[in-house]
């Protein structure tokens, strides 16, 4: 069965980002090191939330529910 982890990061600035990854442990240290760009400029990011599913489907809906809210 294939796992997909929802995850939401706060970063140095007091942004917070939030994607979809089947390789939680991995996608963290490429936050952490500086070779994502997307987070990049704004380390250190700490993991404040990580959601699992088995399913991508759900885990795209709530990955976009998450964005939602930080947006508004």
């Amino acid at each position: 069965m294939k796992t997909y982890y929802v995850y939401l990061l706060k970063c140095a600035d007091n942004s917070y980002y939030s994607s979809i990854t089947r390789q939680l442990s991995r996608r963290m240290e490429e936050h952490r090191s500086g070779k994502r760009l997307s987070t990049r400029s704004r380390r250190p990011v700490e993991l404040q939330q990580c959601l699992e599913f088995d399913n991508l489907s759900q885990a795209v809906r709530n990955e976009l529910a998450i964005r939602q809210t930080l947006s508004s």
